[in-house]
């Protein structure tokens, strides 16, 4: 599928707060304990896939993004440059969105990026309710 076609297929999260934990582990290095963090979800503006402060850059270095879906889950592959390193991923997504979900990706990297070259990374999120007034709507 065309990379602009590919948002179709994601899954969208509900619009109001959210919490996410994650974890990453960088070879056989686990990196910082595991981070949790509440944020502000617009949904018409939602892109699991993209970096939010670039997301338009990352669909330029992408030469592969094949969404699709495989019963309750929704498969990600890619293939992106960055910055020197081709980043082959597979990301597995999991979950109604709306309530609870699961993202499990596995990068790999030719070269190694700074010596590494596997990450796996795991988030789980959660919706909380509405976003208090005022709060930082985050794509």
């Amino acid at each position: 599928m065309p990379l602009a076609d590919y948002a179709v297929y994601m899954p969208l999260r509900k619009s109001g707060l959210g919490e996410i934990k994650s974890e990453t582990r960088a070879g056989e290095q686990t990196m910082p304990s595991p981070m949790t963090m509440q944020i502000c979800i617009e949904q018409r503006k939602d892109d699991l896939t993209a970096d939010p402060s670039d997301s338009r850059e990352v669909k330029q270095r992408c030469s592969k993004m094949d969404v699709r879906r495989s019963g309750n889950k929704t498969l990600v592959d890619s293939v992106c440059i960055h910055e020197g390193s081709t980043v082959t991923r597979h990301m597995t997504i999991s979950g109604n969105m709306s309530t609870v979900y699961r993202m499990e990706s596995t990068s790999r990297f030719t070269p190694p990026m700074e010596g590494v070259t596997t990450m796996d990374s795991t988030m789980s999120g959660s919706g909380l309710g509405h976003a208090s007034r005022g709060s930082r709507m985050v794509w």
